[in-house]
């Protein structure tokens, strides 16, 4: 009997230390790689951005002032052209601003000289937790604690291996489609995407995949949504009291989402929030129906803008004069002017026969309760 438990354990430790080994050296989600400038994907495969980016600015926490926040959708934003500081990417997967605000927590704790932050929503800012991401390889935070950050790589080292993820992982020497910048300036290199794109435009306009949308919304209670909308303009005023205690810039602007997108994720309760944002800050809304949101040429698929939006963006916040930007693309909105845009949005909306009506302001009140644990975790991308 004693030689069978034997054999157990033996098995069970042979079995636990190769898969902790293969983990380990094919590391597909960046956890333990020093730089991350070896490793890279095709379209749809990423390291853990969150994690590999906050443990690299930490390291190098002198060669940066200002920082880029948001979904993955701002990893198309090229920090160089912003002026006023010298500027990291923060991008990662689903980034959301409660997200944001640990992070500039842990950033200030650990002696950053944070000068400039500028934070990137969109109609997904609402749509997760924070604590949505814990457990998912992919999108776990970069804790504070060193014990709970330990407990993570074990968990990691142990996870069921990805086999296949050699198909999608390439090494720097095999130039690959994409790379995500984590040792430079956190922006993806997106080039040969785009060079493809331009390579044939008409095939690319056409391209199937803009007739699939997905909804992050679907499958959850409204009362929950609403929730989330409140809980993340509180994440938001958080940022903005911490930017006044430590004396920083901080500033907003909502993505421009590809109009498919915009519409099948509710625009009314995205309108709802713009209100919200309103009463506690200025910020810039590239977002609705305009020129670019409309047009396939800008959008790699309909969650994800190309990087030639995130010139115009860029240029239309800091009012540059070396691209031109589409007039109707980018409104600076105050709560001066929040009705007025709100309205203006509702009429593109009803123009583009939207499903939803805007005018069903009921279902939007009295709902603000303390947040409430949430388990569940969903692997949207």
């Amino acid at each position: 009997m004693k030689r069978i438990y034997l054999k157990i354990i033996v098995l069970t430790s042979i079995t636990i230390i190769s898969v902790a080994s293969y983990n380990y050296l094919t590391d597909p989600y960046g956890i333990f790689r020093i730089t991350g400038e070896d490793l890279a994907y095709e379209p749809g495969y990423e390291p853990n951005q969150h994690y590999a980016k906050m443990r690299h600015i930490i390291k190098d926490k002198h060669a940066w002032d200002s920082f880029l926040f948001g979904s993955s959708r701002v990893g198309k934003i090229n920090p160089a052209l912003i002026p006023g500081g010298k500027y990291y990417n923060m991008n990662y997967s689903e980034g959301v601003p409660g997200e944001h605000l640990a992070d500039i927590r842990i950033m200030l704790q650990e002696g950053l000289p944070v000068k400039n932050i500028i934070i990137g929503l969109d109609n997904t800012s609402y749509a997760f937790r924070p604590d949505d991401h814990r457990g998912q390889i992919l999108r776990h935070p970069y804790d504070e604690s060193v014990f709970r950050r330990i407990i993570f790589q074990i968990k990691y080292l142990c996870a069921a291996p990805r086999i296949g993820i050699g198909r999608y992982m390439r090494f720097k020497n095999n130039e690959p489609l994409v790379t995500f910048g984590i040792p430079e300036d956190g922006m993806q290199d997106l080039k040969k995407v785009d060079a493809k794109i331009e390579s044939n435009i008409e095939g690319h306009l056409n391209n199937e995949r803009f007739n699939e949308v997905n909804d992050p919304f679907s499958g959850q209670a409204e009362r929950d949504y609403l929730n989330l909308i409140n809980d993340t303009i509180r994440d938001i005023d958080e940022i903005i009291e911490l930017s006044e205690a430590y004396n920083f810039n901080v500033y907003f602007f909502i993505s421009p989402t590809h109009y498919k997108f915009y519409l099948q994720s509710d625009p009314c309760r995205f309108l709802l929030f713009k209100e919200k944002l309103a009463q506690i800050t200025d910020y810039w809304d590239f977002s609705g129906i305009n020129s670019v949101t409309t047009s396939n040429y800008y959008y790699y698929e309909t969650s994800h803008y190309r990087t030639i939006v995130g010139d115009l963006i860029v240029c239309r916040m800091t009012n540059c004069s070396g691209t031109p930007v589409p007039a109707d693309f980018g409104v600076l909105i105050n709560s001066d002017n929040i009705n007025q845009h709100v309205k203006d949005q509702k009429e593109k909306l009803i123009a583009y026969k939207a499903k939803q009506s805007c005018n069903d302001q009921q279902r939007y009140t009295g709902i603000d309760r303390k947040r409430s644990e949430y388990a569940g975790a969903r692997d949207f991308f």
